[in-house]
């Protein structure tokens, strides 16, 4: 009984250190969409500033409210409806923020499809130029 005593506390802490390395695991997964995220959003730091000063609001918190927002919607993308994810960071981003969420939508809006980078402008070219050479195959049959 003694020497069961004395293993009991070692099996419980090598249990307990299990437990919070799988924790790290998965915040640390967490943590890199959110780094990676962040370094997406700062590639487009001109955008940001942009954007900042036409809504009135400071770039950090724009940044923050970005990167918070495509970090939550980014892990559930392949999920049910991202619609319902969608609401539901914005209605987080908004609470921490105390900003209302129509301003808070209207900000993600304004910078995912008004500020449009060259790069951007370029891609959505070519996309609609295959996707128009792809309707003309299809009406050849």
């Amino acid at each position: 009984m003694k020497v069961a005593a004395i293993y009991f506390p070692f099996f419980c802490l090598f249990l307990g250190c299990q437990d919070s390395t799988t924790k790290k695991k998965e915040l640390s997964s967490e943590e890199a969409n959110r780094q990676y995220q962040e370094m997406e959003i700062s590639s487009n730091s001109e955008k940001v500033m942009l954007l900042s000063v036409i809504k009135h609001i400071s770039y950090d918190t724009l940044k923050g409210i970005l990167v918070e927002y495509y970090s939550h919607v980014d892990e559930h993308r392949l999920g049910d409806s991202l619609s319902v994810y969608s609401k539901n960071a914005i209605d987080k981003i908004s609470e921490k923020y105390k900003l209302d969420p129509a301003k808070v939508a209207a900000l993600i809006f304004s910078y995912k499809y008004e500020m449009l980078t060259k790069e951007e402008i370029g891609d959505n070219a070519i996309e609609e130029e295959h996707s128009d050479d792809n309707r003309d195959d299809s009406r050849d049959y």
